[in-house]
């Protein structure tokens, strides 16, 4: 061993002091043939360089082969560290990527330059024979060997044994496998030695998972040297050398998913070092301040071409059994999470736009190969619906990266279609990307969309994020498909790509929007399962439902005309309509219960202007879409039932345009009147008896539900006579049919009709409070043009405040009697009999009903006064305000304006009131001339903004703060 290591110390004293330059040859020494030991300063023997080479590799091969020997020994003991040997093999490694240069140089070089057959002679093959076998015989055995006892060895020492035998592997291999070798023995050797290598590859990649990342130095570099050994062996480069070894590998599902594995630690391990660095680089720009590369680590440009490697290497035919496998233990999402760590990784400092290109490519493709592997149509045996589910849910998980990636890369683009630019090839070529990672990705949101199943309000979530990034999705793919309008072979595969991406999106926010309904009703029904869906799904549902109605207004724009081509469905406004009404129903019934479950005032105020935004921007998409199948604005049909009952309960009042709300009662009225047609839809009264009764008034129900808790919307049923009309309608029937509803039916709407007057009572007497306040404080100053002028409004607008407040006391004080002479909620529920039922439906139609509409009606009187309509408009302001993009019409897919204010880099904010943020200059110019436009509020809620300040600044002093 000592002859060993004083050769082994000369040959790499003498090859790091000398250049490894082809011209530089003569003057180069790499070993010796002479006896050992021998000076640092004796330079070899021979004729010309390459002989002197080829005498030198003959001595290397030698010396290998007796380390070889030695460690092999030791490695037969049972005891003992292994330290000494692993460091010897660590040199040994060193010495052979040497001589891979010293060879590269000597013959490969050469060859390549000149582009000629220029090939060592028989002696040089038998050189480069003679090196092989002896690496070979060192790192495939007694060096694979060591890898293979880490307790012997030491945390600390396997990293470096690691990263040197894969480097020293890869070269030898690589050199092997060089087109100039005309010798057929060196192409047998090749093969030997690759199917040899997958064993290696075996043993490293269960090493590489015993190292500790945190480590520095040259262990940064074994996950770019493993990395670089499994690409060398999957290669198809040259298939007659590589045949037998990805053979090997394909017919080997376990040995895969050993690949599998390495790679995805190590790929694990490269964005952790991606991430770290962009980190520091970061905090090293905002210092000020530059910093250097950690020892041994590498760049970060490296770590990305690495990283890129990988990602390839784990989509390669031949590990398709492995992520098939992967993906049916249900492990998809440790198959896809490091891609998605890759595509989050895009937006950083320092990642080149081809880089970014590159990356969301390889991305896609492993969703796709993942779904590939799981769908259907594709595998020989059928995935389970348990492993459909599973994998869906993993795709789901990765494409709100995949869809900002895409989105990333995509944008140049957009530049280019917009404006001309000196560099259309360079535009047309990221194009080019994109289009094939939208093709990818749309295949895997097949996958997404195959078996829709919910089971916890985490997955809601989950889906709510991939549905709302899928239709942020849709402007690109149309961009895609419209740039190749006449596209023939592969690029109208492309274009179909678009096409496919497109039905995948609208169906990964269709399919699981029942699924999603149900785990909500079911979860619900305990206080703990309301509280969960509150925290977890109110704020994703919010941004999903902004989306879609952003992508309506999308839609019926002059840009949306490419859109709708680009599947039927897209061009379907009434597929638009019923998802987005379902869409709209989710999230209002998950705030409805953010707001019951909360325990903050004012999270609860928080929750309440999100409601009313949500409720608010629907009305804008009802009414575009109405328009948009052809219907009159005030005559909607049955369609818009939902959607209409929940605005006109919740929405803003500014929103109730008379279309809007006459529209609402023409849908119940129409609702009813098909409930109580013999032989109409529903069909049920000619059916089955009792059944057509009891339907009606479960929809009288339904309609007048939301009253409880609203009481604008209670005074608009009792002012309009909708409510009086639905129970006529009631007993009408009863007489018609002779019949009755179920008990249980009757009872719940006669309580919920007591509560909502006992409740439009409560909010009268709130209403009374504040006119009289205001009155004995002599009314606002309203702004005028003189003093005087000022003092006639205040003057007249007291007066009238006066005459509400003697209106609405009158009509309160006979709702409270007749409160008082009812029975309540609850006593309504238990008390009453069954026989007696519909006495106390007629006894409510006599008493109460006639002095809650008096009631409803002087509130009605009250909130149509200008400065109620003034306080309206900065509420419905404050709502919209929340959004990304305060105006609700907002039709941009594509800006940065995301769904809270602010939080996106490209939100614009009002100058004036500083409140109201907006997507881009075209939106808030639109917002401000609208009809409910910005500027009648701005300095109201500028006002309020600065008395809010002033408030906290009085706090402050007071509490003592600086």
């Amino acid at each position: 061993m000592a002859l060993w290591e004083e050769a082994l110390r000369l040959l790499e004293l003498a090859l790091q002091q000398r250049c490894l330059l082809a011209e530089e040859l003569t003057n180069e020494t790499a070993g010796s043939t002479d006896s050992l030991p021998m000076s640092a300063s004796q330079p070899l023997q021979g004729p010309c360089p390459e002989q002197r080479l080829v005498r030198a590799l003959k001595r290397v091969e030698e010396q290998l082969g007796e380390l070889a020997a030695a460690v092999s020994s030791k490695l037969a003991s049972s005891h003992g560290s292994l330290v000494h040997e692993a460091g010897l093999v660590m040199q040994a490694s060193t010495l052979i990527s040497s001589c891979h240069n010293l060879v590269g140089i000597a013959w490969v070089l050469p060859t390549r330059v000149a582009g000629a057959a220029r090939n060592a002679n028989s002696t040089g093959h038998q050189a480069v024979l003679r090196l092989a076998a002896g690496a070979l015989s060192l790192l495939m055995g007694p060096g694979r060997r060591l890898m293979q006892h880490p307790a012997r060895l030491g945390d600390s020492v396997l990293p470096f044994l690691l990263s040197g035998q894969l480097t020293a592997a890869r070269d030898i291999l690589t050199l092997l496998v060089e087109p100039c070798w005309t010798d057929p023995a060196v192409a047998t050797a090749a093969r030997s030695a690759l199917l040899e290598a997958v064993q290696l590859l075996a043993s490293a990649a269960a090493a590489i998972q015993r190292v500790d990342p945190r480590m520095h130095g040259t262990a940064q570099r074994c996950p770019a040297s493993f990395v670089a050994l499994v690409d060398l062996l999957l290669s198809d480069s040259c298939p007659p050398l590589f045949e037998a070894a990805t053979a090997a590998v394909g017919r080997d599902a376990g040995l895969q998913r050993q690949l599998m594995d390495g790679l995805l630690y190590a790929l694990n391990w490269l964005l952790g070092s991606i991430e770290a660095q962009q980190a520091a680089a970061g905090s090293r720009a905002g210092a000020g301040g530059g910093g250097e590369q950690p020892d041994g680590t590498l760049p970060s440009k490296q770590l990305w071409v690495v990283a890129i490697h990988t990602l390839i290497c784990l989509n390669t035919p031949q590990l398709e059994s492995g992520r098939q496998a992967l993906a049916r233990a249900g492990a998809a999402a440790q198959l896809l999470a490091p891609a998605a760590a890759v595509l989050r990784l895009l937006a950083g400092p320092g990642i080149s736009a081809d880089d970014q290109s590159a990356a969301t490519g390889v991305a896609c493709q492993l969703l796709s190969a993942v779904a590939r592997a799981l769908l259907p149509s594709e595998p020989a045996v059928p995935a389970s619906p348990q492993q459909l589910r599973d994998a869906g849910w993993a795709v789901l998980g990765l494409l709100p990266d995949a869809a900002a990636a895409l989105r990333l890369i995509g944008k140049a683009d957009v530049e280019v279609d917009g404006t001309p630019t000196d560099d259309e090839a360079a535009s047309t070529a990221r194009l080019m990307h994109v289009t094939v990672a939208v093709g990818y990705c749309s295949f895997a949101m097949q996958l997404a969309s195959a078996a829709p199943a919910v089971s916890s309000p985490a997955q809601t979530r989950a889906w709510c994020h991939a549905a709302e990034a899928a239709l942020l999705l849709l402007p690109l793919a149309s961009r895609v498909h419209h740039r190749f309008p006449r596209a023939s072979g592969q690029l109208q595969e492309l274009r179909l790509g678009a096409s496919n991406l497109a039905a995948a999106a609208a169906n990964i926010w269709s399919t699981y929007l029942e699924p999603v309904s149900d785990m909500q009703h079911r979860l619900t029904r305990s206080e703990a399962g309301r509280r969960e869906v509150a925290a977890a799904a109110a704020e994703p549902l919010w941004r999903l439902h902004s989306a879609a109605v952003r992508l309506v207004h999308h839609a019926a724009s002059a840009e949306g005309a490419q859109l709708r081509e680009l599947h039927p469905c897209l061009a379907e406004w009434r597929w638009y309509a019923a998802h987005l009404a379902n869409t709209f129903q989710i999230v209002f019934d998950v705030h409805r219960i953010a707001c019951d479950v909360s325990d903050s005032e004012e999270a609860t105020a928080g929750l309440k202007r999100r409601w009313q935004a949500i409720c608010a921007a629907q009305a804008g998409a009802v009414q575009v879409l109405g328009s948009r199948l052809g219907l009159p604005p005030n005559r909607l049909d049955i369609g818009f039932t939902l959607d209409l009952r929940y605005i006109a309960a919740a929405a803003p009042p500014p929103v109730l345009t008379a279309d809007l709300l006459a529209a609402f009662e023409y849908v119940v009225r129409q609702d009813w009147q098909a409930a109580c047609a013999r032989g109409g839809p529903p069909a049920l009264v000619a059916a089955v008896p009792g059944q057509g009764i009891d339907y009606l008034w479960e929809r009288l129900h339904r309609v007048i539900v939301e009253a409880e808790q609203w009481p604008r919307y209670a005074a608009l049923l009792l002012s309009s006579g909708l409510l009086a009309q639905g129970l006529q309608l009631g007993k009408r029937l009863a007489r018609e049919t002779d019949d009755e509803p179920l008990p249980s039916l009757a009872r719940s709407l006669l309580a919920t009709l007591v509560a909502i007057c006992r409740n439009l009572a409560h909010e009268s007497s709130i209403q009374l409070e504040a006119l009289q306040g205001s009155s004995a404080s002599g009314g606002a100053a309203i702004p005028g043009d003189t003093a005087e002028q000022q003092q006639r409004q205040q003057q007249q607008e007291e007066e009238q405040r006066q005459r509400h407040a003697v209106r609405i006391q009158a009509a309160l004080g006979q709702l409270q009697q007749a409160v008082l002479q009812s029975p309540g909620p609850n006593d309504m529920l238990l008390a009453v009999p069954a026989e007696a039922l519909p006495q106390a439906l007629t006894a409510f139609q006599q008493g109460l009903l006639p002095a809650a509409t008096r009631a409803a009606e002087a509130m009605q009187a009250l909130w149509a006064e200008p400065w109620e309509q003034q306080a309206a408009l900065v509420q419905l302001a404050r709502a919209a305000a929340v959004r990304g993009c305060a105006h609700l019409r907002c039709a941009s897919l594509e800006l940065e304006g995301g769904p809270a204010a602010g939080q996106a880099k490209g939100s614009k904010r009002c100058s004036g009131c500083r409140v109201a943020w907006y997507c881009s200059t075209a939106c808030q110019l639109a917002d401000w001339r609208g009809p409910l436009g910005h500027k009648k509020v701005c300095k109201a809620l500028a006002a309020e903004r600065q008395q809010q300040r002033e408030q906290q600044q009085q706090q402050a002093q007071a509490a003592g703060d600086p």
